[in-house]
């Protein structure tokens, strides 16, 4: 029978990378109808991001990491008539290079989670993303979408391809959309022109033209239709004091919010116009609020005081979490690497399972409200 002991309460889970307490970190984003806030580990990677939308529930994604710093897992709640609900869920691995190998996606549908579709992610002797097939989880043989990507003579991405099946033979696959990249002679993107293809051939849909300021800050993304015809304008500010050296941006496997254009200053805040009426109108503005890394609450985006409080319940060999709503109920080794993860109402993790040593367990609430606790298993 295994025996476990509480070591401590109210702890933060041991991380091993180091903290760049120097660092300011882009803690939230917003506009006139959506809101993001973003918490980080220690080492500058994104714990958890809040998404904010007028009228409709928050969802909040917690992200989880192996020992070795990869982001292994994505878990995204929402607000459903006063109750949280787990809606989605992201898996993640890794070749022995540490590219990203596969991604599964699990969603709900009014019930459980389900597997939805599989990713499986290619990739030069260069390490650069050689194509990606999707697959739905129902028929893990035949894709049911290929994206393939070529790169110039220096190395920048030069085409994205989508090829989908045939509709009457699906081994049979056909171009339905490309993307083709054109640089300058310092290697920035000036623009960027997609495609859409059928049987009879490609036709132009619209142009991504790109602009730079003085020191290769993006400066605005200009979309025109084929014809020249400006659609829509995103214009960006920086603080030209403070060198992007000195920022951590939220970047996942998930989401960039640098989009991966070339960044060299802190960004302030950026501004979204439409055309309408034949004049460029502004549509929102979004503000950039930034905070020093050690500043971070490292396992919380905002404790709600009004929870009950979390608890965790030890019966026998298990252990459980208690509170109330969807919770999730994580062990993590003493190398930091996650061994054990359960969610649901009252999530339950059964020990025997576990090798003697010294484990830090958390329970979290989807707001992320959490509590943890250091055991000793023997």
């Amino acid at each position: 029978m295994k025996k476990f002991f509480i070591i401590a309460c109210s702890i933060t889970c041991a991380l091993t990378s180091f903290a760049q307490e120097d660092k300011e970190c882009l803690t939230y984003t917003s506009n006139n109808s959506d809101a993001y806030e973003y918490t980080y580990r220690p080492d500058g990677q994104v714990l958890c991001r809040r998404h904010m939308t007028s009228g409709y529930p928050e969802v909040i994604d917690s992200l989880y990491y192996n020992a070795e710093g990869q982001n292994i897992e994505k878990v995204a709640f929402q607000e459903y008539n006063g109750l949280p609900y787990m809606v989605s869920k992201v898996q993640y691995t890794y070749y022995d290079n540490g590219l990203l190998a596969t991604r599964d996606n699990y969603n709900t549908y009014n019930g459980p989670l389900e597997h939805s579709a599989h990713i499986v992610y290619e990739y030069d002797n260069q390490g650069r993303m050689k194509q990606q097939s999707q697959y739905w989880a129902r028929d893990l043989e035949n894709p049911f979408d290929i994206i393939k990507y070529s790169y110039n003579y220096y190395g920048y991405l030069e085409t994205v391809e989508e090829y989908k099946p045939d509709n009457w033979d699906e081994t049979v696959f056909a171009l339905s959309s490309k993307i083709v990249y054109t640089y300058d002679y310092l290697g920035q993107c000036l623009n960027a022109k997609s495609y859409y293809s059928d049987s009879f051939g490609s036709y132009p849909v619209d142009v991504n033209e790109f602009y730079y300021d003085y020191y290769g800050n993006i400066e605005k993304i200009q979309v025109t239709d084929p014809n020249g015809n400006i659609r829509t304008s995103l214009k960006y500010q920086y603080d030209t004091t403070c060198p992007a050296s000195n920022i951590i941006y939220p970047k996942t496997n998930e989401f960039d919010v640098l989009g991966g254009h070339p960044v060299k200053h802190k960004r302030t805040s950026e501004a979204f116009y439409e055309m309408k009426n034949g004049e460029l109108s502004l549509t929102y503005e979004t503000a950039y609020d930034y905070r020093l890394l050690n500043e971070q609450i490292p396992d919380a985006i905002r404790p709600v005081s009004t929870l009950a409080e979390l608890n965790l319940c030890h019966q026998g060999n298990s252990i459980s979490a208690e509170g109330d709503g969807i919770l999730t109920l994580t062990v993590v080794n003493a190398a930091g690497a996650r061994i054990g993860y359960v969610s649901g109402l009252h999530p339950a993790f059964n020990l025997d399972s576990l090798p003697t040593g010294t484990y830090i367990v958390t329970v979290r609430h989807m707001d992320g409200n959490a509590h943890s606790e250091k055991i000793l298993v023997k």
